[in-house]
């Protein structure tokens, strides 16, 4: 990682979803295209745990290949100018334009994170869509939306979109921005490690792609997060995501 996960979602994604109402379902997205299903056997099950680095792509363009992220695997094509601020073990982000601090949104590709409450790892929560999404229904800190289907690249996805209940708590006190919009972490990954958690803030709305995965004989969950920090409604941020996961290519099976 290059930097604290809740300080990225604090201060590159400033509060912005002003509507007043729930987290709404939401639409229909992407479609999978049609492509030659890649071989499974590219990446192997032990991965993300088993493959360590971190490359700092900047901008991108066309056709792009993960370093590390899916053990090197990940293909995507990129319309346009992006931004990558890091291709990872644990992660592999984009920014739509030359300037990440100057995007209006983030697309951020995880596998296998984990629920977290006052900075700890839940314990007993699967990693599968099923665990992920009973988890977040039954926390009071968290507001889920209905389910919608989606997919990444051709592997079907469940798509949620979570914003902070009314009732939740800052878990970050003494934090400048905090003390003023409750900020909540409720994601950890094992190789972040001290580099922090992610979390959402004040009236920020965030999207999910949660899709289980197998690959070398092990099951995974592959997690995209659309982060931004203009209101989460139909437009160019959600269109160009869109437009992004369809190309996504990754030698895996759904689970």
């Amino acid at each position: 990682m290059l930097g604290i996960r809740c300080l990225v979602v604090v201060i590159m994604l400033l509060v912005g979803c002003t509507d007043g109402g729930g987290t709404s379902s939401p639409t229909a997205t992407s479609q999978a295209p049609s492509s030659p299903t890649p071989s499974v056997a590219a990446v192997p099950g032990c991965v993300p745990d088993c493959n360590f680095g971190l490359a700092v792509p900047g901008p991108l363009a066309g056709d792009y290949q993960t370093e590390w992220f899916f053990g090197g695997e990940l293909h995507a094509s990129f319309d346009g100018v992006w931004t990558s601020t890091e291709d990872s073990s644990g992660e592999f982000n984009a920014f739509p334009g030359s300037d990440p601090d100057a995007s209006d949104f983030g697309v951020f590709f995880w596998l296998d994170v984990y629920p977290v409450e006052s900075f700890e790892r839940v314990k007993d929560v699967p990693l599968t869509t099923e665990g992920w999404l009973d988890w977040m229904r039954s926390n009071p800190n968290l507001e889920v939306s209905e389910v919608a289907e989606g997919s990444i690249g051709r592997l079907p996805a469940t798509v949620v979109e979570i914003r902070l209940s009314p009732a939740a708590e800052n878990d970050e006190v003494g934090n400048e921005f905090c003390d003023e919009n409750t900020c909540l972490n409720f994601l950890g990954f094992d190789q972040w490690e001290d580099l922090g958690t992610w979390g959402i803030a004040g009236q920020q709305v965030q999207r999910l792609y949660l899709s289980d995965v197998t690959y070398g004989g092990e099951e995974h969950v592959f997690v995209v997060m659309l982060a931004p920090n203009t209101p989460l409604r139909p437009g160019p941020f959600v269109a160009a995501t869109e437009d992004l996961l369809n190309t996504v290519e990754v030698p895996v099976d759904p689970a």
